[in-house]
C-alpha cells in the first residue's frame, strides 16, 4: 500500500473515505478534555499552618496560612470556600502541646459549615506536660458557595496549651495543622 491508496475509517458506524494520509489527518482534530475520573478535575485543598496558636476557653477559628495544594476549593486564612457540590472527606491533624512543656489540660478541635457546628464533630486531646496528634474527620455534603473552618477550645487546668507548629533541623515543617480534603462522591440524578 501507498500513502496515494484510499484510507477507510469507520466513524459512528458510517464508511468516510480519504484520498490520501494528508486528507486524512488534516481532518482529525485532537483535544483533552477533562474527566470525573481525571485525577486533576478532582476537587481537593491540602492545606497546613506554619503559626502556633494557644488557645483559651473561648473557642477560636483557626489559622491555615499555607495552600500546599488547591483544586476548585479556596482557602482565605483558614475559611475553606467551595466552588462545587457534592459529598467530601475531610482529615485534619492538630499538634497538640503545652508552652514549655509544662501545661496540663484538654484541647477540642471540630469543624463549622457556614458558621454552625457539624454534629459529632468534636474530638478531645489531653495534654499532660506533653505532646500529642489529635485527629478530626468527616464526611460532609457540601453546596456551592458553603465555607467550612475548624474550630478549636482548650480547658486547661495548668501553664497553657495549644496548637504548635515546630521547626526541627534539617527536616520538613510541623504544622499546627494539616488538613486534607477531597471531593469522594458525585450527586446523580437517579439515585435509589
Amino acid at each position: 500500500m501507498t500513502v496515494k491508496q484510499v484510507i477507510l475509517l469507520r466513524v459512528h458506524n458510517r464508511a468516510v473515505r480519504f484520498g490520501s494520509v494528508r486528507d486524512f489527518a488534516g481532518s482529525v482534530r485532537f483535544g483533552s478534555r477533562k474527566t470525573r475520573t481525571d485525577p486533576i478535575s478532582v476537587p481537593y485543598a491540602q492545606l497546613s499552618s506554619s503559626k502556633t496558636q494557644w488557645g483559651c476557653k473561648k473557642s477560636k477559628e483557626i489559622e491555615i496560612d499555607m495552600d500546599d495544594g488547591l483544586q476548585r476549593i479556596r482557602n482565605k486564612n483558614g475559611v475553606i470556600k467551595f466552588r462545587e457540590a457534592g459529598t467530601y472527606f475531610v482529615i485534619a491533624a492538630v499538634q497538640v502541646a503545652s508552652e514549655d512543656n509544662n501545661g496540663i489540660g484538654d484541647l477540642h478541635l471540630w469543624m463549622k459549615l457556614n458558621e454552625n457546628d457539624i454534629p459529632n464533630s468534636n474530638t478531645i486531646q489531653s495534654i499532660n506536660k506533653d505532646t500529642g496528634v489529635l485527629i478530626c474527620q468527616s464526611a460532609v455534603e457540601i453546596k456551592v458557595g458553603d465555607k467550612l473552618q475548624m474550630i478549636y477550645s482548650t480547658d486547661v487546668a495548668h501553664g497553657k496549651i495549644g496548637l504548635v507548629a515546630t521547626h526541627p533541623h534539617n527536616e520538613p515543617l510541623v504544622p499546627s495543622i494539616i488538613m486534607s480534603i477531597f471531593k469522594s462522591s458525585y450527586a446523580e440524578d437517579n439515585y435509589d
